[in-house]
């Protein structure tokens, strides 16, 4: 342990057994300059950078949601570098340094066994801890809506005036990884909270006529509008008619029709579409509204100028990151 580099902080040493050379174990703490180096070497055996991933890891860094003694590992073998790109990228996209666990040694014909474990979601995650389900809606379900009601959130709280996106899942940053998605949750219990109100409703009668998911996400922000017109847009879906005096004239059915229209024509309606769908709906309904069809724009995504808007905006940046 003695004359170690500075940032090298613990260090062992194995023998592979049976194999004639040893493995060397060590914590480091990597700097910018230490993850550019190290990225610098065995670029041809590295798979392509994704993005997404390196966003999600720098924004667990910064979030200091970020385990280095979980046993996962920067390597190196006889030839460089032969995992941790994405770790490493995520110290240089985030500026901070991190410590890491790093073993070298490695063989360079091993690289080909490395990353075949399966990565584990949010769904395995709630099932460690035991979150308990919402009668109707399962842990996979609950992992998509939360993942739709976090992007809605970093939609809503970016100004976009220049932008015609309608996509709540395109902004840089706004994909969320597994862990800041559980955390997000326990951080936020008023979620399920909102959620727990949906405990009577006919949800198999929902997924059988819209998807359930991103249904549920644009229940949750219209809720968050007015109750009760949420509730009669669930309803319409639930039942197939029309909740309210406009009948057939009704926005909420109007949605629907649009809806069972797609389904007819076997068109798969985007799931990040349905925030802007619902609020487009909540939208008419306040205003009293009866249109022809369902014409969504850039101002009837989250927070982007439709009827309560700021009331949502406020609610979702309310919600905290991590607990």
């Amino acid at each position: 342990m003695k004359n170690l580099p500075e940032n090298i902080l613990t260090q062992a040493e194995l023998p592979v057994p049976g194999e004639g050379y040893s493995l060397y174990f060590s914590f480091e703490t990597v700097t910018v300059e230490i993850a550019k180096k190290w990225l610098s070497e065995n670029k041809k055996k590295q798979r392509p950078i994704s993005e997404k991933t390196v966003i999600q890891y720098s924004n667990q860094v910064k979030k200091l949601i970020w385990s280095f003694a979980n046993g996962e590992s920067i390597k190196f073998d006889d030839e460089g570098l032969a995992d941790g790109q994405h770790r490493l990228s995520s110290v240089v996209s985030s500026g901070q340094s991190c410590t890491y666990l790093v073993i070298r040694g490695l063989k360079s014909n091993q690289i080909e066994s490395m990353d075949q474990g399966k990565k584990r979601n949010l769904t395995d995650i709630m099932k460690i801890y035991d979150v308990e389900p919402i009668k109707g809606i399962s842990n996979s379900i609950l992992a998509s809506v939360l993942n739709g009601i976090y992007v809605s959130r970093f939609y809503a709280s970016t100004n976009r005036p220049e932008s015609k996106s309608l996509r709540v899942d395109s902004l840089r940053g706004s994909a969320p990884s597994p862990v800041e998605l559980y955390r997000f949750l326990e951080a936020n219990p008023s979620i399920i909270k909102r959620l727990a109100k949906l405990k009577d409703k006919d949800l198999t009668s929902i997924r059988n006529h819209a998807g359930l998911a991103p249904s549920l996400v644009g229940w949750f922000l219209a809720d968050i509008i007015d109750e009760k017109i949420a509730d009669d847009i669930l309803l319409t879906m639930q039942d197939c008619v029309p909740q309210t005096e406009q009948g057939k004239k009704c926005p909420a059915f109007i949605l629907f029709k649009h809806i069972q229209q797609a389904k007819a024509n076997e068109v798969t309606i985007p799931k990040h579409l349905f925030p802007g769908m619902w609020l487009w709906t909540v939208d008419k309904m306040v205003r009293g509204a009866s249109p022809l069809k369902l014409d969504i724009q850039q101002a009837h995504m989250p927070g982007q100028g439709h009827e309560g808007s700021a009331m949502l905006t406020k609610t979702l940046n309310d919600l905290r990151d991590v607990k």
